[in-house]
């Protein structure tokens, strides 16, 4: 029933079906693979999930302090993504968890709660999906927020030719209409849309945004790097690491923030935007943000 290591769930999806208003932590350790489709949770209260552990923990306290000691999602380029149907008011956490290989996405959110995912890795996700938006995260919910920190978004990418009118924006993320997205210490390594289309010609297609798409969302991010996220195939004005699109986008912020051999194939730029008042400001210092540990 969960309510202790000796009785834990072998799988992701029970665990989280047995989420209640008083149970409504779930605790992960080792590899869990999952190469079903999940049902989505709508949480009663607010939720935690947590990696980390070595199923010998009777307290938190008990769990080794080591950020980089995580637990995994195995989705096994089959099942996903994480669903999570977060009511307004609701806050859904994940901490110290890695998600890889969702057949479409890594992590799925809607509705209007917030989103918190700290010190965890979202990867190789979506690489066989013909149509996916947001192959890492895919984030929608008029006026919500959701916010990382300290992650690392790695190899979220479409690696198969195809020869369609589908949009694939967003490697690493996919935000629609929120709030806010907040990025923080975060590091987006070769994800992108690098896709070869069956046709003669650059796809006229809707390949943008390789790491972070974002339509009507404003995006905040602080401390972060873009290294190595490319678009091969694309519409007119489509970049390689962040595309902001919509006035929604207003006062979007990336501070402290480095783009590294971030690669739009035909336009040469690893930024762009819909509108000049989307983005405030852009830095590139010269410390460089680094994968979390």
């Amino acid at each position: 029933d969960g309510t202790s290591w000796t009785d834990a769930f072998g799988d992701i999806a029970s665990a989280l079906a047995a989420v209640t208003a008083t149970k409504n932590e779930i605790w992960v350790c080792g590899t869990v693979e999952c190469p079903n489709t999940l049902m989505p949770l709508t949480p009663p209260a607010d939720v935690v999930i947590r990696g980390g552990f070595s199923a010998d923990e009777d307290a938190l306290e008990d769990r080794d302090p080591d950020v980089s000691k995580r637990a995994t999602i195995d989705f096994k380029d089959q099942g996903g993504p994480l669903k999570l149907a977060i009511p307004s008011g609701r806050k859904v956490s994940i901490e110290r968890l890695n998600v890889v290989h969702g057949a479409e996405n890594g992590i799925y959110k809607t509705d209007a709660g917030e989103l918190y995912v700290a010190d965890s890795t979202i990867e190789c996700n979506g690489l066989y999906a013909a149509y996916a938006q947001g192959r890492g995260v895919n984030l929608a919910g008029s006026g919500s927020t959701a916010t990382f920190t300290n992650c690392l978004f790695a190899g979220n990418a479409v690696c198969q030719p195809i020869g369609h009118t589908g949009t694939l924006n967003g490697g690493a993320i996919y935000a629609s209409g929120l709030g806010c997205l907040r990025l923080i210490d975060s590091l987006f390594l070769t994800n992108g849309v690098a896709v070869t289309s069956s046709r003669p010609g650059p796809a006229p297609y809707g390949y943008g945004g390789a790491a972070v798409y974002a339509t009507g969302a404003k995006v905040v991010a602080s401390g972060c790097a873009f290294r190595g996220n490319v678009a091969t195939a694309h519409n007119s004005g489509t970049t390689g690491a962040v595309r902001l699109v919509g006035a929604g986008c207003a006062g979007s912020s990336f501070v402290n923030c480095v783009f590294d051999i971030d690669e739009d194939r035909v336009f040469a730029t690893p930024f762009s935007f819909s509108a000049p008042q989307c983005v405030r400001s852009v830095s590139r210092p010269s410390a460089q943000a680094s994968a979390p540990s």
